[in-house]
């Protein structure tokens, strides 16, 4: 069975030959230590290449009932950025229904000690930005206070078009079909 390493090696003059900001995204985890930790093997094999990662939502398996603290695994050398899914808002009791954003909230984002993001301003907030140089990174949270979240995001993209800022943003649903 081929490492993540070999089975990227077609790709490896791409990570080892860049300039700038490089990043790993990934998505839709799904409370599987085994992926997140090859992730992270990924992640420090290169890690003199890369400046951090992003896991842009599904953190949680089908449900909140399925839920792994993949932190607490492997240590990775860069750090890894959490976005909220819709899977991480549902508690896997009854109907599809939003649960507590305080829960959500302190399912994933609870080991962002090393982070130094700004976060928007709201109790248990899931949205932040943080700048690398000359690139924002904005992400999203697309289930709670998604008006007053698209209204900081505008203040957070006009301020970043005004510093002469590129702008990244993360969110777990599509943008458009």
């Amino acid at each position: 069975c081929m490492g993540i390493i070999e089975l990227n090696k077609n790709v490896e003059q791409y990570i080892l030959n860049t300039s700038g900001i490089t990043f790993v995204h990934f998505s839709d985890i799904h409370a599987r230590p085994d992926l997140w930790d090859r992730v992270v093997e990924y992640i420090n094999y290169y890690a003199d290449n890369i400046s951090f990662a992003i896991h842009t939502g599904d953190y949680c398996g089908g449900s909140q009932k399925q839920y792994s603290d993949m932190y607490e695994g492997k240590k990775c050398l860069r750090t890894i950025y959490n976005c909220v899914g819709n899977h991480d808002c549902y508690s896997g009791e009854g109907d599809w229904l939003l649960c507590e954003k305080e829960t959500v909230h302190n399912l994933l984002f609870n080991h962002n000690e090393d982070w130094s993001v700004t976060f928007f301003d709201c109790a248990h907030s899931m949205s932040y930005y943080k700048d690398f140089g000359n690139l924002r990174l904005i992400v999203l949270d697309d289930y709670y206070d998604t008006w007053q979240t698209r209204v900081w995001l505008r203040n957070m993209l006009k301020e970043a078009y005004d510093l002469g800022l590129h702008v990244i943003t993360a969110q777990h649903e599509p943008t458009s079909y």
